[in-house]
């Protein structure tokens, strides 16, 4: 087993687990979660998105990366809906 946890039916599971998974969620941070992208939506502080993205690409523990998974899936859950529905 390489991974257990709670299993929830609304959330994805842990991209960090797979290279494949991180390397189409990269493409996603790119499109999404650059720091132009984030200030013109207004949603978030891009400083702050900047930081919590360097300090998930360099964290190493599993713990700590489930949470930062979660928390990413969420920032660009909020930045994709923003295109979508508000900047469109």
């Amino acid at each position: 087993v390489l991974y257990k946890r709670e299993k929830f039916a609304f959330m994805a599971p842990p991209a960090h687990t797979d290279k494949a998974k991180m390397a189409k969620v990269e493409e996603l941070i790119h499109e999404y979660l650059d720091e132009t992208t984030v200030g013109e939506a207004g949603i978030c502080s891009p400083e702050r998105v900047g930081e919590f993205l360097r300090d998930y690409r360099t964290d190493t523990d599993p713990t700590s990366l489930v949470r930062k998974d979660t928390l990413l899936n969420h920032l660009l859950t909020l930045h994709i809906l923003h295109r979508q529905f508000i900047a469109s």
